[in-house]
């Protein structure tokens, strides 16, 4: 976008390449007198990427002081480093090696320790780095989270520049506002799990294609192709990505006038794809293990197993839902967040802005895929198109005509802020209130979208509270309770039918809803039984 700094006159947002656009009227705003450097036009254009980086951050940080362990971070922070350190990718051979890089220097500075090779299966190796080889637990998950924030800040800033870009700085503060209060980002922003990388990097991939869109030249590409190769080692699901660059490269190409388009095509299509498969190949400690990659690709066919209950809105299916993501971006995202992302997908096709094309394509093709994944665990797996969405639902200030119409898509931002806010910081279990709230949030969906082990900290504190008893506990989780202080043996069936008097019982609420809806008779007093206490909003305790 070009604007020249004013004298406090209104100026209209244009192309890299001047062109005025003619579809919508442009959005108008007053840019303060520049000073002689240009320092203070800058800082304002900058001052919603500053804001959305510094909220999101700090509310990211807080979260990952406050949750336990949650499944996927042991074996991930494990595997990650054993990578690195040993050069062997075969612990998790299904994931591609960028988590373990991010991960290492954090981890090396802070003193960690490889266990030994013994260990059989990456769930245990994963256990007993963290809590069975004189590590600190909670020190290696801090700093470990800590890098993966990082990467979520960058991808922040990227949305709300690239929102700005397309929609003027009303738009931009609007995608900060949404940034900093969009639940989902924080929740897997600031583990150490492939989804919250994935989220990170795709964005920041797809960005670089508008970037390569908006001026299609040589070193743009090239950076493109970079960028969306490190979305490539980070998770299989940038490999969506691909026809979407294919896309932006066919578009590049031929919206200018004259001849050459094909040539054009070619050299930025060849700098693109060079880009990313250097990418890909340096993430394997430069040793460019192409064979290791395909065979990881391979392999999430290999582990797509039948047998697993896909659960939603109370019913139990061993074949995926077809509305499975669509219900959940429906109850998880607050309240105003549908409203403006309606608004703003009808600013975008009035706008016929090219700048908005890979954020609309992604979000028909990571939905078009997710369709196709055979477990329904969680929304997780749609969250890299999330903040695609969010630069979407920030046209919506293009809207209104009038002053008061105009500031109705600010306010539902602000709504929509104030709604996340009242639940920081467990994000992790989020369900607006048309849903519920996180309360009811288990009747309409389970796993990783309410119940993730996040939860063993509060579980702790509140056992504290009651002179630290041995309670009977059934966790969904792979981090060791008594690590936590938990004193704890694990429930048995008997007790589910004649729990002993005096006795402290805590289930997490995943496995609890489906002992009551798929056990019957088995779960005993748990179908007719209020919980004494929850520990956060995934753990359920009992006292008799």
């Amino acid at each position: 976008m070009a604007a020249s700094p004013g004298d406090g006159t209104p100026i209209r947002f244009q192309l890299a390449h001047g062109e005025a656009r003619k579809a919508i009227p442009p959005v108008s705003l007053r840019i303060p007198k520049a000073s002689a450097t240009g320092a203070a036009p800058r800082l304002s254009r900058a001052a919603p990427m500053i804001c959305a980086v510094i909220l999101f951050g700090v509310q990211a940080f807080v979260a990952a002081s406050k949750d336990s362990q949650t499944w996927d971070e042991a074996y991930a922070i494990a595997a990650g480093f054993r990578n690195t350190s040993r050069g062997d990718f075969s612990m998790v051979p299904e994931n591609p090696p960028l988590l373990g890089l991010l991960v290492s220097l954090p981890l090396k500075l802070a003193g960690a320790r490889l266990p030994e090779d013994s260990v059989a299966s990456a769930v245990q190796y994963g256990r007993v780095f963290l809590y069975g080889c004189g590590n600190d637990h909670h020190r290696l998950l801090l700093v470990s989270r800590c890098a993966v924030i990082a990467a979520g800040l960058a991808a922040v800033a990227a949305t709300v520049g690239w929102a700005g870009a397309v929609w003027g700085m009303r738009g931009a503060w609007c995608a900060a506002a949404l940034c900093a209060s969009e639940p989902n980002w924080l929740a897997h922003g600031h583990l150490v799990a492939w989804d919250g990388l994935a989220t990170a990097t795709i964005t920041l991939a797809v960005v670089g294609l508008a970037w390569m869109m908006a001026n299609p030249r040589p070193r743009r590409a090239l950076g493109a192709g970079v960028l969306m190769g490190v979305a490539l080692a980070a998770k299989h699901t940038a490999l969506i990505l691909l026809p979407l660059a294919v896309m932006c490269v066919a578009w590049a190409s031929f919206r200018g006038k004259g001849t050459g388009g094909i040539s054009r095509g070619l050299v930025l299509a060849g700098l693109l794809f060079a880009g990313a498969i250097l990418a890909v190949g340096a993430s394997y400690n430069l040793r460019f293990r192409y064979d290791l990659y395909a065979d990881s690709i391979g392999a999430i066919y290999r582990m797509n197993q039948p047998g697993y209950q896909n659960y939603l809105l109370g019913s139990f299916s061993d074949r995926p839902f077809f509305a499975y993501y669509f219900v959940a971006l429906a109850v998880k995202t607050p309240c105003a967040f549908l409203p403006l992302l309606v608004l703003g997908a009808l600013a975008s096709v009035r706008s016929r802005r090219a700048e908005i094309l890979p954020a609309a394509t992604l979000a028909m093709l990571l939905f078009g895929a997710a369709m196709f994944n055979r477990y329904n665990i969680g929304i997780r797996h749609i969250t890299p198109v999330i903040p695609s969405l969010i630069v979407l639902a920030s046209g919506a200030v293009t809207m209104g005509r009038t002053r008061y119409r105009a500031a109705a898509p600010l306010i539902l931002a602000a709504l929509m802020v104030v709604e996340t806010g009242a639940r920081a910081p467990q994000y992790l279990p989020f369900f607006n209130v048309a849903a519920g709230g996180p309360a009811r949030g288990i009747r309409i969906l389970d796993e990783s979208n309410v119940d993730w082990g996040q939860d063993l900290e509060r579980l702790a504190s509140l056992m504290q509270q009651e002179g630290n008893p041995e309670i009977g506990l059934i966790y969904y989780g792979s981090a060791d309770p008594a690590a936590y202080g938990i004193r704890h043996t694990p429930i048995l069936f008997k007790e589910l039918r004649e729990p002993v008097s005096g006795r402290f019982y805590a289930i997490s609420a995943h496995i609890h809803n489906r002992l009551v809806r798929l056990e019957g008779e088995k779960a005993g007093w748990l179908r007719h039984t209020k919980p004494w206490r929850i520990a956060g909003a995934s753990i359920y305790v009992y006292r008799f």
